[in-house]
């Protein structure tokens, strides 16, 4: 402390480049993470939970653990391989329980999303990929419409959780996460409701499902939703989750 006060008064120039230098490392180091590849898409606020056996995995999680509590998922349906641009989702481990052999146990939250801008494996951890990330920030769009829509929003979470007994909302619970409330913020809603349908049967592809993961438009997302709650809920009142 004593030194960086004796810089600051001699050296305030100087040391003010470094501090910004410094910080622009800092952030850097926190877009640095190691990539799980899995053939689903997931949403931000999604719970993740997964057994974890293979090499890389293994060392994964420690690695995670040892840090900042957090991965890298990135949906990938062919060859598990990360490419410059692929779009993918932050995962905070919650829990972790280690088995006797190693395996691992995990609950973890998906928050934000991200595409990668760099990617690279590391010699001598069984092709553990690692990505440099850009954060995917929504766009700034006319708040009217935006409450109109949460608006839609929360009444299609009515229609969709109301009415269940105890024991299935229990259910939703475990596979969604808690319902939205009043007090819930659009976007939180706007994902709910594109978590809900994406656990439906068959109704979203995995394109559409990657065009939502994508869009920084929020309206784009609870216009899109919305529209296909409707479509759903015409045809089937209470439709399953799996």
């Amino acid at each position: 402390m004593l030194i960086a006060n004796i810089l600051k008064t001699c050296l305030p120039s100087q040391y003010n480049n470094r501090l910004k230098e410094a910080e622009g490392q800092k952030k850097e180091w926190k877009q640095i993470l190691p990539i799980f590849f899995f053939n689903d898409i997931l949403f931000p606020s999604s719970i993740l939970r997964l057994h974890l056996f293979e090499p890389r995995y293994k060392l994964m999680i420690r690695r995670a653990l040892e840090g900042n509590r957090c991965f890298a998922y990135v949906p990938n349906f062919t060859d598990y391989r990360a490419s410059k641009g692929n779009v993918g989702v932050v995962a905070n481990v919650v829990e972790c329980q280690f088995l006797h052999d190693g395996r691992a146990l995990l609950e973890a939250v998906i928050t934000t999303r991200f595409k990668i801008t760099d990617h690279w494996v590391e010699e001598g951890t069984n092709n553990l990929y690692y990505c440099k990330y850009d954060e995917i920030i929504d766009e700034t769009e006319n708040g009217d419409e935006i409450a109109a829509l949460h608006q839609k929003g929360l009444a299609n979470v009515e229609k969709f959780t109301g009415g269940f007994d105890p024991i299935r909302q229990f259910t939703l619970k475990e596979v969604l996460g808690e319902f939205p409330s009043e007090r819930s913020t659009p976007s939180a809603v706007c994902w709910w409701l594109i978590k809900a349908m994406s656990k439906i049967g068959d109704t979203m592809s995995n394109q559409e499902k990657m065009a939502l993961l994508c869009s920084p438009s929020l309206k784009w997302r609870y216009q899109y939703i919305i529209d296909k709650f409707d479509e759903i809920f015409v045809n089937n009142d209470k439709p399953l989750v799996h």
